[in-house]
């Protein structure tokens, strides 16, 4: 009933009838879709908002500041990631891979470095990279908490884990994701 209740929020949210701010996308398990109604928010900026430049390469490049909450029973681990599908087709750029954050942790400081880093697809190093996006106009960037009943184990070294080997070797409870905007100067 939650989902629903999320997905009605959406779509309102779409057609422009309804104030947006704060609502994060929420998903659960097919199998038990009401433990959780697990969310994900920022103190620096709102869903469907617009990131500030500090969190750039026009800025100081920190990690936005998160934090989420309501996780369905059986968490064990949380992680998180950054990304956003550029325009022309090419692959997800991914900005952060972060994983090994314990059930009792509910939020990453700005500029934090808790958990274990997987590697972004900008530089491939295991940190934070700031969108450094090429054209003018708006970027959507996608930012996802994700509620796993257990710590991932991977078949290769953490200095070469991507968001996609994260995702593949873990069970996911739920998720949650804020969409934020960014225009270059």
């Amino acid at each position: 009933m939650k989902n629903w209740y999320l997905r009605a929020g959406a779509a309102l949210c779409l057609l422009g009838l309804a104030g947006c701010s704060g609502y994060a996308q929420t998903t659960s398990t097919p199998s038990n879709p009401t433990t959780s109604s697990l969310t994900l928010s920022s103190p620096a900026f709102l869903d469907g908002g617009l990131m500030g430049a500090q969190f750039t390469c026009d800025g100081a490049g920190v990690s936005p500041a998160l934090e989420w909450k309501n996780a369905p029973e059986g968490t064990k681990s949380f992680a998180l990631t950054m990304h956003h599908f550029p325009p022309n087709n090419e692959a997800k750029h991914v900005y952060m891979v972060v994983y090994d954050l314990s059930a009792s942790t509910d939020h990453l400081e700005q500029g934090g470095t808790l958990g274990s880093w997987g590697i972004n697809t900008v530089n491939h190093n295991t940190a934070y990279t700031p969108p450094c996006s090429k054209g003018p106009g708006r970027k959507e960037y996608i930012l996802t908490v994700y509620a796993l009943s257990a710590a991932p184990v991977f078949s290769k070294p953490k200095s070469e884990i991507t968001m996609d080997d994260l995702l593949t070797a873990t069970t996911t409870l739920a998720t949650s994701s804020m969409r934020v905007g960014y225009a270059r100067p």
